[in-house]
């Protein structure tokens, strides 16, 4: 995927307050309902003035880890490249316990999240060895959250060689039953996910896990995801998250569905919300729409908007408790988060999707404790200067912050 997401998705609980889904709350302050609002606003504020708030360009507080470049699948709907063309010196598992220790201290101690993924952080032992310092140099820190997304095929070597590892969450990438899931991840994946799954399940390796899937056109039709709920939520799994598919070079084609196909999967996703003890939280992209103005204005009036935790801008819908839309577009993530490389580089979550990645590298992480501004600096103001001038008054503008190339505005 384009974005290595994290699921410390944050609720509005019955006090009226957000806090973290996730049972160690120790590790988030909690944040007011006003002041969510606030933080809103400044998204209104900057759609009606044009001008970039200086909150901006502040260094996240949310670091992205591409800990390698392998994966030992090839799914139908993945934006990146088969191979990589870059062939740079690693972090070792110091270096990626290092980058933990100074993250952690920078921004006067502030709470962090480390979202560990692309590809497969699991892949082998070696590349196990470094996702393993990442979450246990983490855990040791009372202000760093971190966690991992995974295909799940190599859990149980992983459980294996690291009994006792704990992280704060973790995805497993399913794409529905076992035909359906096959047929996009290839033959067999779905009893090796699905075993890893459960053993995760019963070692308690998370205090939340969620599965996630990425909606085509092969996994969504008639109750496909009813079905596919009801069927893990059997193994004990209660949080679901359902990404739009993103168009893109390496994407196979006839895999995207249509604006309407997607707001009628709604009704489903409801009524399962209310099924579940968790949450199902949809991650929708403004390029996976042919129209999301329409979209947004077919969806907006039941939503009640704040922003996450993690800064990323969410919808609760119908009050629900249960059933979120979550928006990214690459301006919000920039200004959100930064992408690590395997090597410690800083680049943008669009140089991920090259084969050579390095090609724009930003910073390094060596220098992070000296970091004085976000270090996607520059690529936020260039993005900055290209939004299209009738893009600030559209109602989607707060949702897409005029980053949609595939908007009818920018033909």
């Amino acid at each position: 995927m384009i974005f290595s997401l994290s699921s410390c998705l944050t609720v509005l609980n019955k006090s009226s307050e957000i806090k973290v889904l996730n049972t160690h709350l120790k590790q988030f302050n909690k944040i007011s309902r006003k002041g969510v609002k606030m933080k809103i606003e400044s998204l209104r504020e900057f759609q009606k003035t044009k001008v970039m708030p200086a909150e901006w360009l502040k260094i996240p507080n949310q670091a992205n880890v591409t800990i390698n470049r392998e994966c030992n699948l090839r799914c139908k709907h993945c934006d990146l490249p088969p191979e990589f063309e870059e062939s740079g010196k690693e972090l070792s598992p110091d270096g990626w316990k290092k980058f933990v220790n100074d993250f952690a201290v920078i921004n006067n101690n502030q709470k962090k999240v480390i979202a560990i993924a692309s590809r497969e952080p699991l892949f082998d032992k070696a590349v196990r060895q470094k996702t393993a310092a990442v979450l246990q140099a983490s855990h040791r820190l009372n202000n760093v959250f971190a966690g991992f997304v995974t295909n799940g095929h190599y859990l149980p070597e992983f459980l294996q060689e690291y009994p006792d590892i704990k992280t704060d969450y973790m995805d497993v990438s399913l794409e529905g039953d076992e035909r359906l899931n096959d047929k996009i991840r290839g033959q067999g994946s779905f009893k090796k996910a699905v075993a890893g799954l459960k053993l995760a399940i019963e070692k308690k390796l998370a205090p939340k896990i969620f599965l996630a899937s990425t909606m085509t056109d092969f996994n969504t039709q008639g109750n496909s995801i009813t079905n596919f709920i009801n069927l893990a939520n059997g193994w004990g799994v209660e949080n679901f998250i359902f990404h739009t598919l993103i168009p893109g070079r390496y994407v196979k084609n006839g895999l995207q569905i249509k604006d309407k196909f997607f707001l009628n999967l709604i009704p489903q996703f409801e009524k399962m919300a209310k099924k579940i003890d968790g949450q199902i939280v949809i991650d929708a992209f403004p390029q996976s729409f042919d129209n999301f103005e329409n979209v947004i204005a077919e969806i907006l009036p039941s939503m009640d908007l704040f922003l996450d935790a993690s800064g990323y801008l969410v919808g609760e819908w119908k009050n629900s408790n249960k059933l979120f839309f979550r928006f990214f577009n690459i301006l919000w993530a920039l200004i959100v988060f930064f992408v690590v490389t395997p090597e410690g580089f800083i680049i943008t979550p669009v140089n991920w999707r090259s084969k050579k990645y390095l090609s724009e590298k930003l910073e390094h992480i060596q220098g992070i404790v000296n970091w004085k501004k976000n270090p996607n600096k520059k690529a936020i103001e260039k993005l900055l200067k290209k939004i299209p001038e009738k893009c600030f008054d559209k109602q989607s503008f707060i949702f897409c912050l005029g980053q949609n190339n595939r908007c009818p505005i920018y033909q």
